[in-house]
C-alpha cells in the first residue's frame, strides 16, 4: 500500500471510488457512516464541482481542501483522508477531517496511517486543531478516532433521520502539538 497526495489527474477515479464507498452506506449489514439516505448515497454533480473547486483552492484561502489517497499494489484507490477549512470565519487555525477506507481493506491500519499523514501535514502548516463529526452509531470509526487521540466534545441526539431511523452525531476534536 502507498499513500500519496491527491493529483488532479486522478479526479475522476476518486469520484468513482467515492461513489463505490457511498453505495455501501447503510447497505445490507453495513451501518450508516454518512448522513445520507440509501437513495442519496452518491456524489451529486453539485458535490463533484464543490470537490473540484476545493481541491484547487490554495491552503488558507476560504474553501481549501487537501486530500491523500491510499492505493493498493495494483494502484486501486482503497482509502482517502482529507482536511478542509471550516466554513465559518475566524477558524483558520482549525480544519475538518474526512476519511474512508474500502471495506475490503479495513482493519489493516490504513485509517491510522491516513490520519497520521494528514495530522503531520496539519502540524507542518501550524494548524492547531483537527475537528470531525461522526455518526454516533459508527462505533469502529469512533474507536479509531479515540485511539488517534481525538476527544468527544459533544453529541447531537437524533440529528439525522435516515430511511426512517434516527441517528445521533458525535463531535470530536484533537489539539495538535
Amino acid at each position: 500500500m502507498i499513500i500519496q497526495p491527491f493529483d488532479i489527474a486522478d479526479f475522476d477515479l476518486f469520484i468513482a471510488y467515492l461513489n463505490e464507498q457511498l453505495a455501501e452506506n447503510g447497505a445490507g449489514e453495513s451501518s450508516y457512516f454518512m448522513p445520507f439516505e440509501r437513495a442519496d448515497s452518491n456524489v451529486s454533480p453539485g458535490k463533484i464541482e464543490v470537490f473540484r473547486k476545493a481541491l484547487s483552492t490554495p491552503f488558507m484561502e476560504p474553501g481549501w481542501r487537501q486530500l491523500w489517497l491510499a492505493r493498493s499494489e495494483d494502484n486501486e484507490i482503497i482509502g482517502h483522508v482529507d482536511l478542509r477549512s471550516h466554513s465559518e470565519r475566524h477558524t483558520e487555525h482549525r480544519s475538518l477531517l474526512g476519511i474512508g477506507v474500502n471495506r475490503h481493506y479495513r482493519k489493516l491500519r490504513i485509517g491510522t496511517k491516513l490520519i497520521e499523514i494528514a495530522e503531520k501535514w496539519a502540524v507542518e502548516r501550524k494548524l492547531r486543531w483537527i475537528d470531525l463529526d461522526v455518526l454516533s452509531a459508527n462505533l469502529p470509526a469512533v474507536k479509531l478516532y479515540e485511539a488517534m487521540g481525538f476527544s468527544k466534545v459533544g453529541e447531537i441526539p437524533e440529528k439525522f433521520m435516515l430511511d426512517g431511523l434516527w441517528y445521533s452525531e458525535t463531535i470530536m476534536t484533537k489539539k495538535l502539538k
